[in-house]
């Protein structure tokens, strides 16, 4: 048995184990939708204002009874990821401030993951968030923050003079830039493999002084999302708690640069994200 597999009967041991969510206060819920108004350096086109209630109807959000749980343990699924960023940023490592959400096979809750966790690392002081929108074979996230049919970074990409910013759009009620996945291309992963990609990546990362977060397609039964993980530092790959076999965790994981450090993170538990573990870089055998 891998330790990759280990370690998740280790996840799936302690997810049992776990005590049930607790109900979020009035307080909690007023924080959440408080406008914090940072985008970073860049200047994006225009600003959207977003109904609460819009987003926990769509299931980016979770409900106000379990928002106290939910934003907890997002606070512990951050902070070595931050970490991360920063020591890439101490020590010049390229895109280390860019992390990848994956999962296995969709429904797994990658989307759910990657919004909720760009929210908390939001109410950081000084970590301004980008959250890009890679899957752009089923832009959920997108359609979710009403941006379904808004320009972005497929037009960047077949677009060969305006600047990323034009295609950006600030979230304003939550302190997040987003880049949602724009127009569907049949070339979309011709696009996504192209050097104009790889730059954009390498300029957003150095542009950026904080987290960029790309929530990207399912890893088996699509190409695009080994091909975005090229142009990251960290991946986080999403598994559904009972749901997702271990060997379709294992041969997504091996997938992905043995360079990069890899997490895990558990979901689905009763409406809630359980457990993470982090696995590093360098062989995960």
């Amino acid at each position: 048995m891998s330790k990759l597999q280990q370690a998740i009967q280790k996840l799936n041991r302690d997810r049992e184990q776990q005590p049930a969510a607790t109900e979020s206060t009035a307080s909690d819920f007023e924080t959440r939708s408080k406008p914090i108004a940072r985008t970073g350096n860049f200047v994006p086109n225009k600003s959207v204002s977003l109904e609460l209630d819009q987003l926990v109807r769509s299931g980016l959000v979770a409900p106000e009874e379990a928002a106290a749980t939910i934003a907890e343990q997002f606070r512990a699924v951050k902070r070595p990821l931050i970490d991360v960023a920063r020591l890439g940023e101490s020590t010049s490592e390229p895109l280390s401030n860019v992390l990848l959400v994956s999962s296995a096979q969709a429904g797994d809750g990658k989307t759910f993951s990657t919004f909720n966790l760009a929210l908390s690392i939001s109410r950081e002081k000084d970590i301004p968030v980008l959250v890009i929108d890679g899957d752009v074979l089923s832009p959920k996230l997108s359609d979710a923050l009403g941006a379904a049919n808004a320009p972005g970074l497929i037009d960047y990409l077949n677009n060969p003079t305006d600047p990323v910013d034009n295609f950006m759009i600030d979230l304003a009620d939550f302190g997040i830039t987003f880049l949602p996945a724009g127009t569907q291309s049949m070339h979309a992963h011709e696009l996504l493999a192209s050097r104009k990609m790889t730059a954009l990546m390498q300029e957003l990362s150095e542009r950026h002084p904080g987290m960029i977060l790309i929530d990207a397609p399912p890893l088996l039964g699509t190409n695009e999302a080994r091909i975005l993980a090229k142009n990251a530092g960290q991946v986080l790959l999403v598994v559904a708690a009972g749901v997702t076999q271990q060997s379709s965790v294992v041969e997504a994981a091996s997938l992905i640069d043995n360079s990069k450090p890899l997490n895990v993170l558990l979901n689905k538990q009763s409406g809630s994200i359980s457990r993470y573990a982090n696995y590093g870089g360098g062989g995960r055998s």
